[in-house]
C-alpha cells in the first residue's frame, strides 16, 4: 500500500464507537446516545494523523446561551488505518477523540480532548486507491449546546 510522501504524525487517542452503542436510547435534548462511555465506546486506541484546527466564530443560541464551537478535521494515511484494523475507514465516523500529543509536545503528555468525529472523507487520487483520510471532528453537542442543527 503507497504511503504519503510526507505527513506530520501526531498521536491521536481515539475510541471507536460499539456496535451494541449505536442500538442505545437517544436523549431527546442534546440528540445523544443514553448510556455509559464503556458502553458506547471501546478502549481507547492510538493512532498517528495530522490535525487541523479551525474556530467557527459563528454564533448559535441555544439553552445554555450563545456558544461557538471548534471544528476541524485529521488526516490519518491508508496505512495507518489499515494497520490498526480500521476497516472500512467509515468505522471512524462517530468514534471520539479524547487526547492528542502533537509534536511540539513529543515529551510531554497528551492533551485531553473530547471531539466527536462526524464523517471521513477519502483523498487522494491515485490509481491504487486513497492514500489518505480525513476525519472531520467537531465538539459534542452536549458540550455547545442543544441548538445546533446540521453540518
Amino acid at each position: 500500500m503507497l504511503q504519503p510522501f510526507r505527513m506530520a504524525n501526531s498521536e491521536i487517542r481515539v475510541r471507536l464507537q460499539r456496535a451494541e452503542g449505536s442500538a442505545l436510547p437517544i436523549d431527546p435534548v442534546f440528540g445523544n446516545a443514553m448510556g455509559t462511555i464503556e458502553q458506547q465506546y471501546q478502549p481507547a486506541i492510538t493512532l498517528r494523523g495530522q490535525p487541523r484546527f479551525r474556530r467557527e466564530e459563528e454564533t448559535m443560541a441555544g439553552p445554555a446561551g450563545d456558544s461557538s464551537y471548534t471544528k476541524g478535521y485529521i488526516t490519518f494515511s491508508a496505512r495507518e488505518l489499515s494497520n490498526n484494523n480500521i476497516t472500512p475507514p467509515s468505522l471512524l465516523e462517530n468514534a471520539r477523540i479524547v487526547g492528542i500529543r502533537r509534536l511540539h509536545n513529543a515529551a510531554g503528555t497528551f492533551d485531553e480532548l473530547d471531539f466527536q468525529i462526524t464523517e471521513v472523507r477519502a483523498r487522494g487520487h491515485m490509481a491504487g486507491g486513497p492514500l489518505i483520510y480525513k476525519a472531520f471532528f467537531e465538539k459534542f453537542k452536549d458540550v455547545h449546546g442543544s441548538g445546533r442543527t446540521g453540518a
